[in-house]
């Protein structure tokens, strides 16, 4: 009972947060008419102001507000929860790789499996750069990557110059990056069979999915004219509301 009441009155990532100005406007315009309605309007405009309440109130029943708000919520935490379960979890690959490439005393096996596990954090972190504010924020720029840990100045001079041909994501080069290394070891017979090879490079075709998913969410949003229609149309209703 404690942790809900907690969560309830939480601020930060609340409902509060987002709609206390809305709602102390609200209030200010509402006591205003009241106020206006009982101390300043005539009789005559007083019963002008219980005839447009009237017809606002019989009008304003027939528009399905709940529906058209439902639809669009319901829409909007759908996406949220799509692109939460798209996020790839790179644990799975690294028990992979730390299978297919075994040893514990072998260095060159070893830097194999770290630059394979570390490429897919890569390339997951170009790719939240994109559609997350905190990273971004985190990771401004590809030198506090570099100096993170997670790239290599070499790595980092390969994608500017990429960058410099074409402006798209390069979220898919570390994982090129460390396909190549999966069919090094191949060669090399650290890894001991095509099967072996085939379950590594599946797991990283569906990271370079899902990471590739997560940018098409954030470049494809909810139509601007379907939340301006929906914002217009919650906003007219409020003003209805002052009224009725």
């Amino acid at each position: 009972m404690t942790n809900n009441y907690y969560n309830v009155s939480r601020w930060r990532g609340s409902v509060y947060k987002l709609v206390w100005r809305e709602l102390a406007a609200y209030l200010m315009v509402y006591f205003a008419l009241n106020l206006a309605y009982r101390f300043a309007f005539t009789e005559a405009q007083q019963k002008l102001f219980i005839k447009i309440r009237c017809y606002l109130a019989g009008h304003s029943a027939s528009v399905p507000l709940t529906f058209a708000m439902s639809f669009y919520v319901g829409l909007v935490v759908k996406r949220w929860w799509e692109q939460y379960r798209l996020l790839p979890w790179p644990d799975t690959l690294a028990l992979f790789a730390s299978a297919a490439i075994p040893g514990t005393t072998d260095e060159r096996g070893r830097l194999m499996r770290r630059n394979i596990v570390r490429y897919a954090v890569l390339a997951y972190v170009i790719t939240l750069k994109q559609v997350s504010i905190r990273v971004k924020k985190r990771f401004p720029t590809l030198q506090h990557i570099v100096d993170a840990g997670i790239m290599l100045e070499s790595e980092k001079k390969i994608v500017e110059m990429m960058d410099e041909r074409s402006p798209m994501s390069k979220y898919w080069m570390p994982l090129v990056w460390a396909t190549n290394i999966i069919n090094r070891a191949r060669r090399e017979s650290l890894i001991s069979s095509d099967q072996v090879v085939q379950t590594l490079l599946v797991e990283l075709s569906d990271i370079r999915r899902r990471l590739g998913s997560l940018i098409s969410y954030d470049t494809v949003c909810v139509p601007l004219v379907y939340t301006q229609l929906f914002h217009l149309f919650n906003r007219n209703s409020k003003s209805v509301d002052f009224l009725v």
